[in-house]
């Protein structure tokens, strides 16, 4: 596989990025999913309460099922 121009940027900024720096964007990237996860699933049900929507969150997650939203 041939790597495009965008990857050997990507790869460029990632390698002069700190092992800290990186462990923070992973940490930013991780928050962004789970907040995009909450908004998805609070627009198919807009009724249920916060803990509602975490439940379906981790049930999601680690579900051996695969999820049917």
């Amino acid at each position: 596989m041939h790597d495009t121009v965008a990857d050997e940027i990507q790869r460029s900024v990632l390698n002069r990025m700190t092992c800290g720096q990186r462990l923070g964007l992973a940490c930013e990237m991780s928050d962004l999913a789970r907040d995009l996860c909450r908004a998805r699933i609070r627009q198919q049900h807009p009724d249920w309460t916060d803990a509602e929507i975490i439940r379906e969150m981790v049930r999601g997650a680690f579900s051996p099922q695969p999820c049917t939203w």
